[in-house]
């Protein structure tokens, strides 16, 4: 393994970690995806979330008897169902972005959608999750040991 000279500094600095953290930052950021690629990756996604909802879904639940579920609620239980969902996605994020310092509040909490989403679609469960975590993060320039242990310590409690 072979150390950039400006990995080589922030590791002789006061506070390596910090330095370190910025130093994986920068490089991630010149790794960033722009123009044509990025639009293909999200009309991937577009299409991906398309072909789940039509064809996936559908064999988990039935769509109307779901909708005559939520004709029955009140506005209030609406209210509640909808700020739930919200503070449960608004939660995902933060035990990654403990876990990998660095790590954006939207990137973790893209990586958590995104692995649940592999998770429950894709055959081998939990462990295909797991591979995309350490995918999406190794590709925005998180090193292997951090993302590595990342992905264990935050999936740990799951199954």
């Amino acid at each position: 393994m072979s150390l950039s000279a400006s990995e080589i500094a922030a590791g002789l600095s006061e506070h390596p970690e910090d330095e370190l953290v910025l130093v994986e930052l920068e490089e991630a950021g010149k790794k960033k995806r722009t123009g044509w690629s990025r639009w293909v990756m999200i009309g991937v996604s577009v299409v991906t979330i398309g072909l789940t909802f039509a064809f996936v879904l559908p064999h988990i639940a039935d769509y109307q008897q779901v909708w005559e579920v939520l004709k029955g609620l009140s506005w209030p239980w609406i209210v509640g169902l909808v700020a739930a969902a919200g503070i449960n996605v608004a939660t995902f994020g933060p035990p990654w972005m403990a876990a990998l310092p660095g790590l954006s509040y939207l990137h973790s909490s893209r990586v958590t959608l995104a692995s649940t989403a592999v998770s429950v679609v894709a055959p081998g469960g939990a462990p295909a999750g797991m591979a995309a975590s350490f995918g999406m993060q190794k590709r925005w320039g998180f090193e292997g040991r951090p993302v590595g242990l990342a992905v264990t310590v935050t999936r740990s409690g799951t199954s």
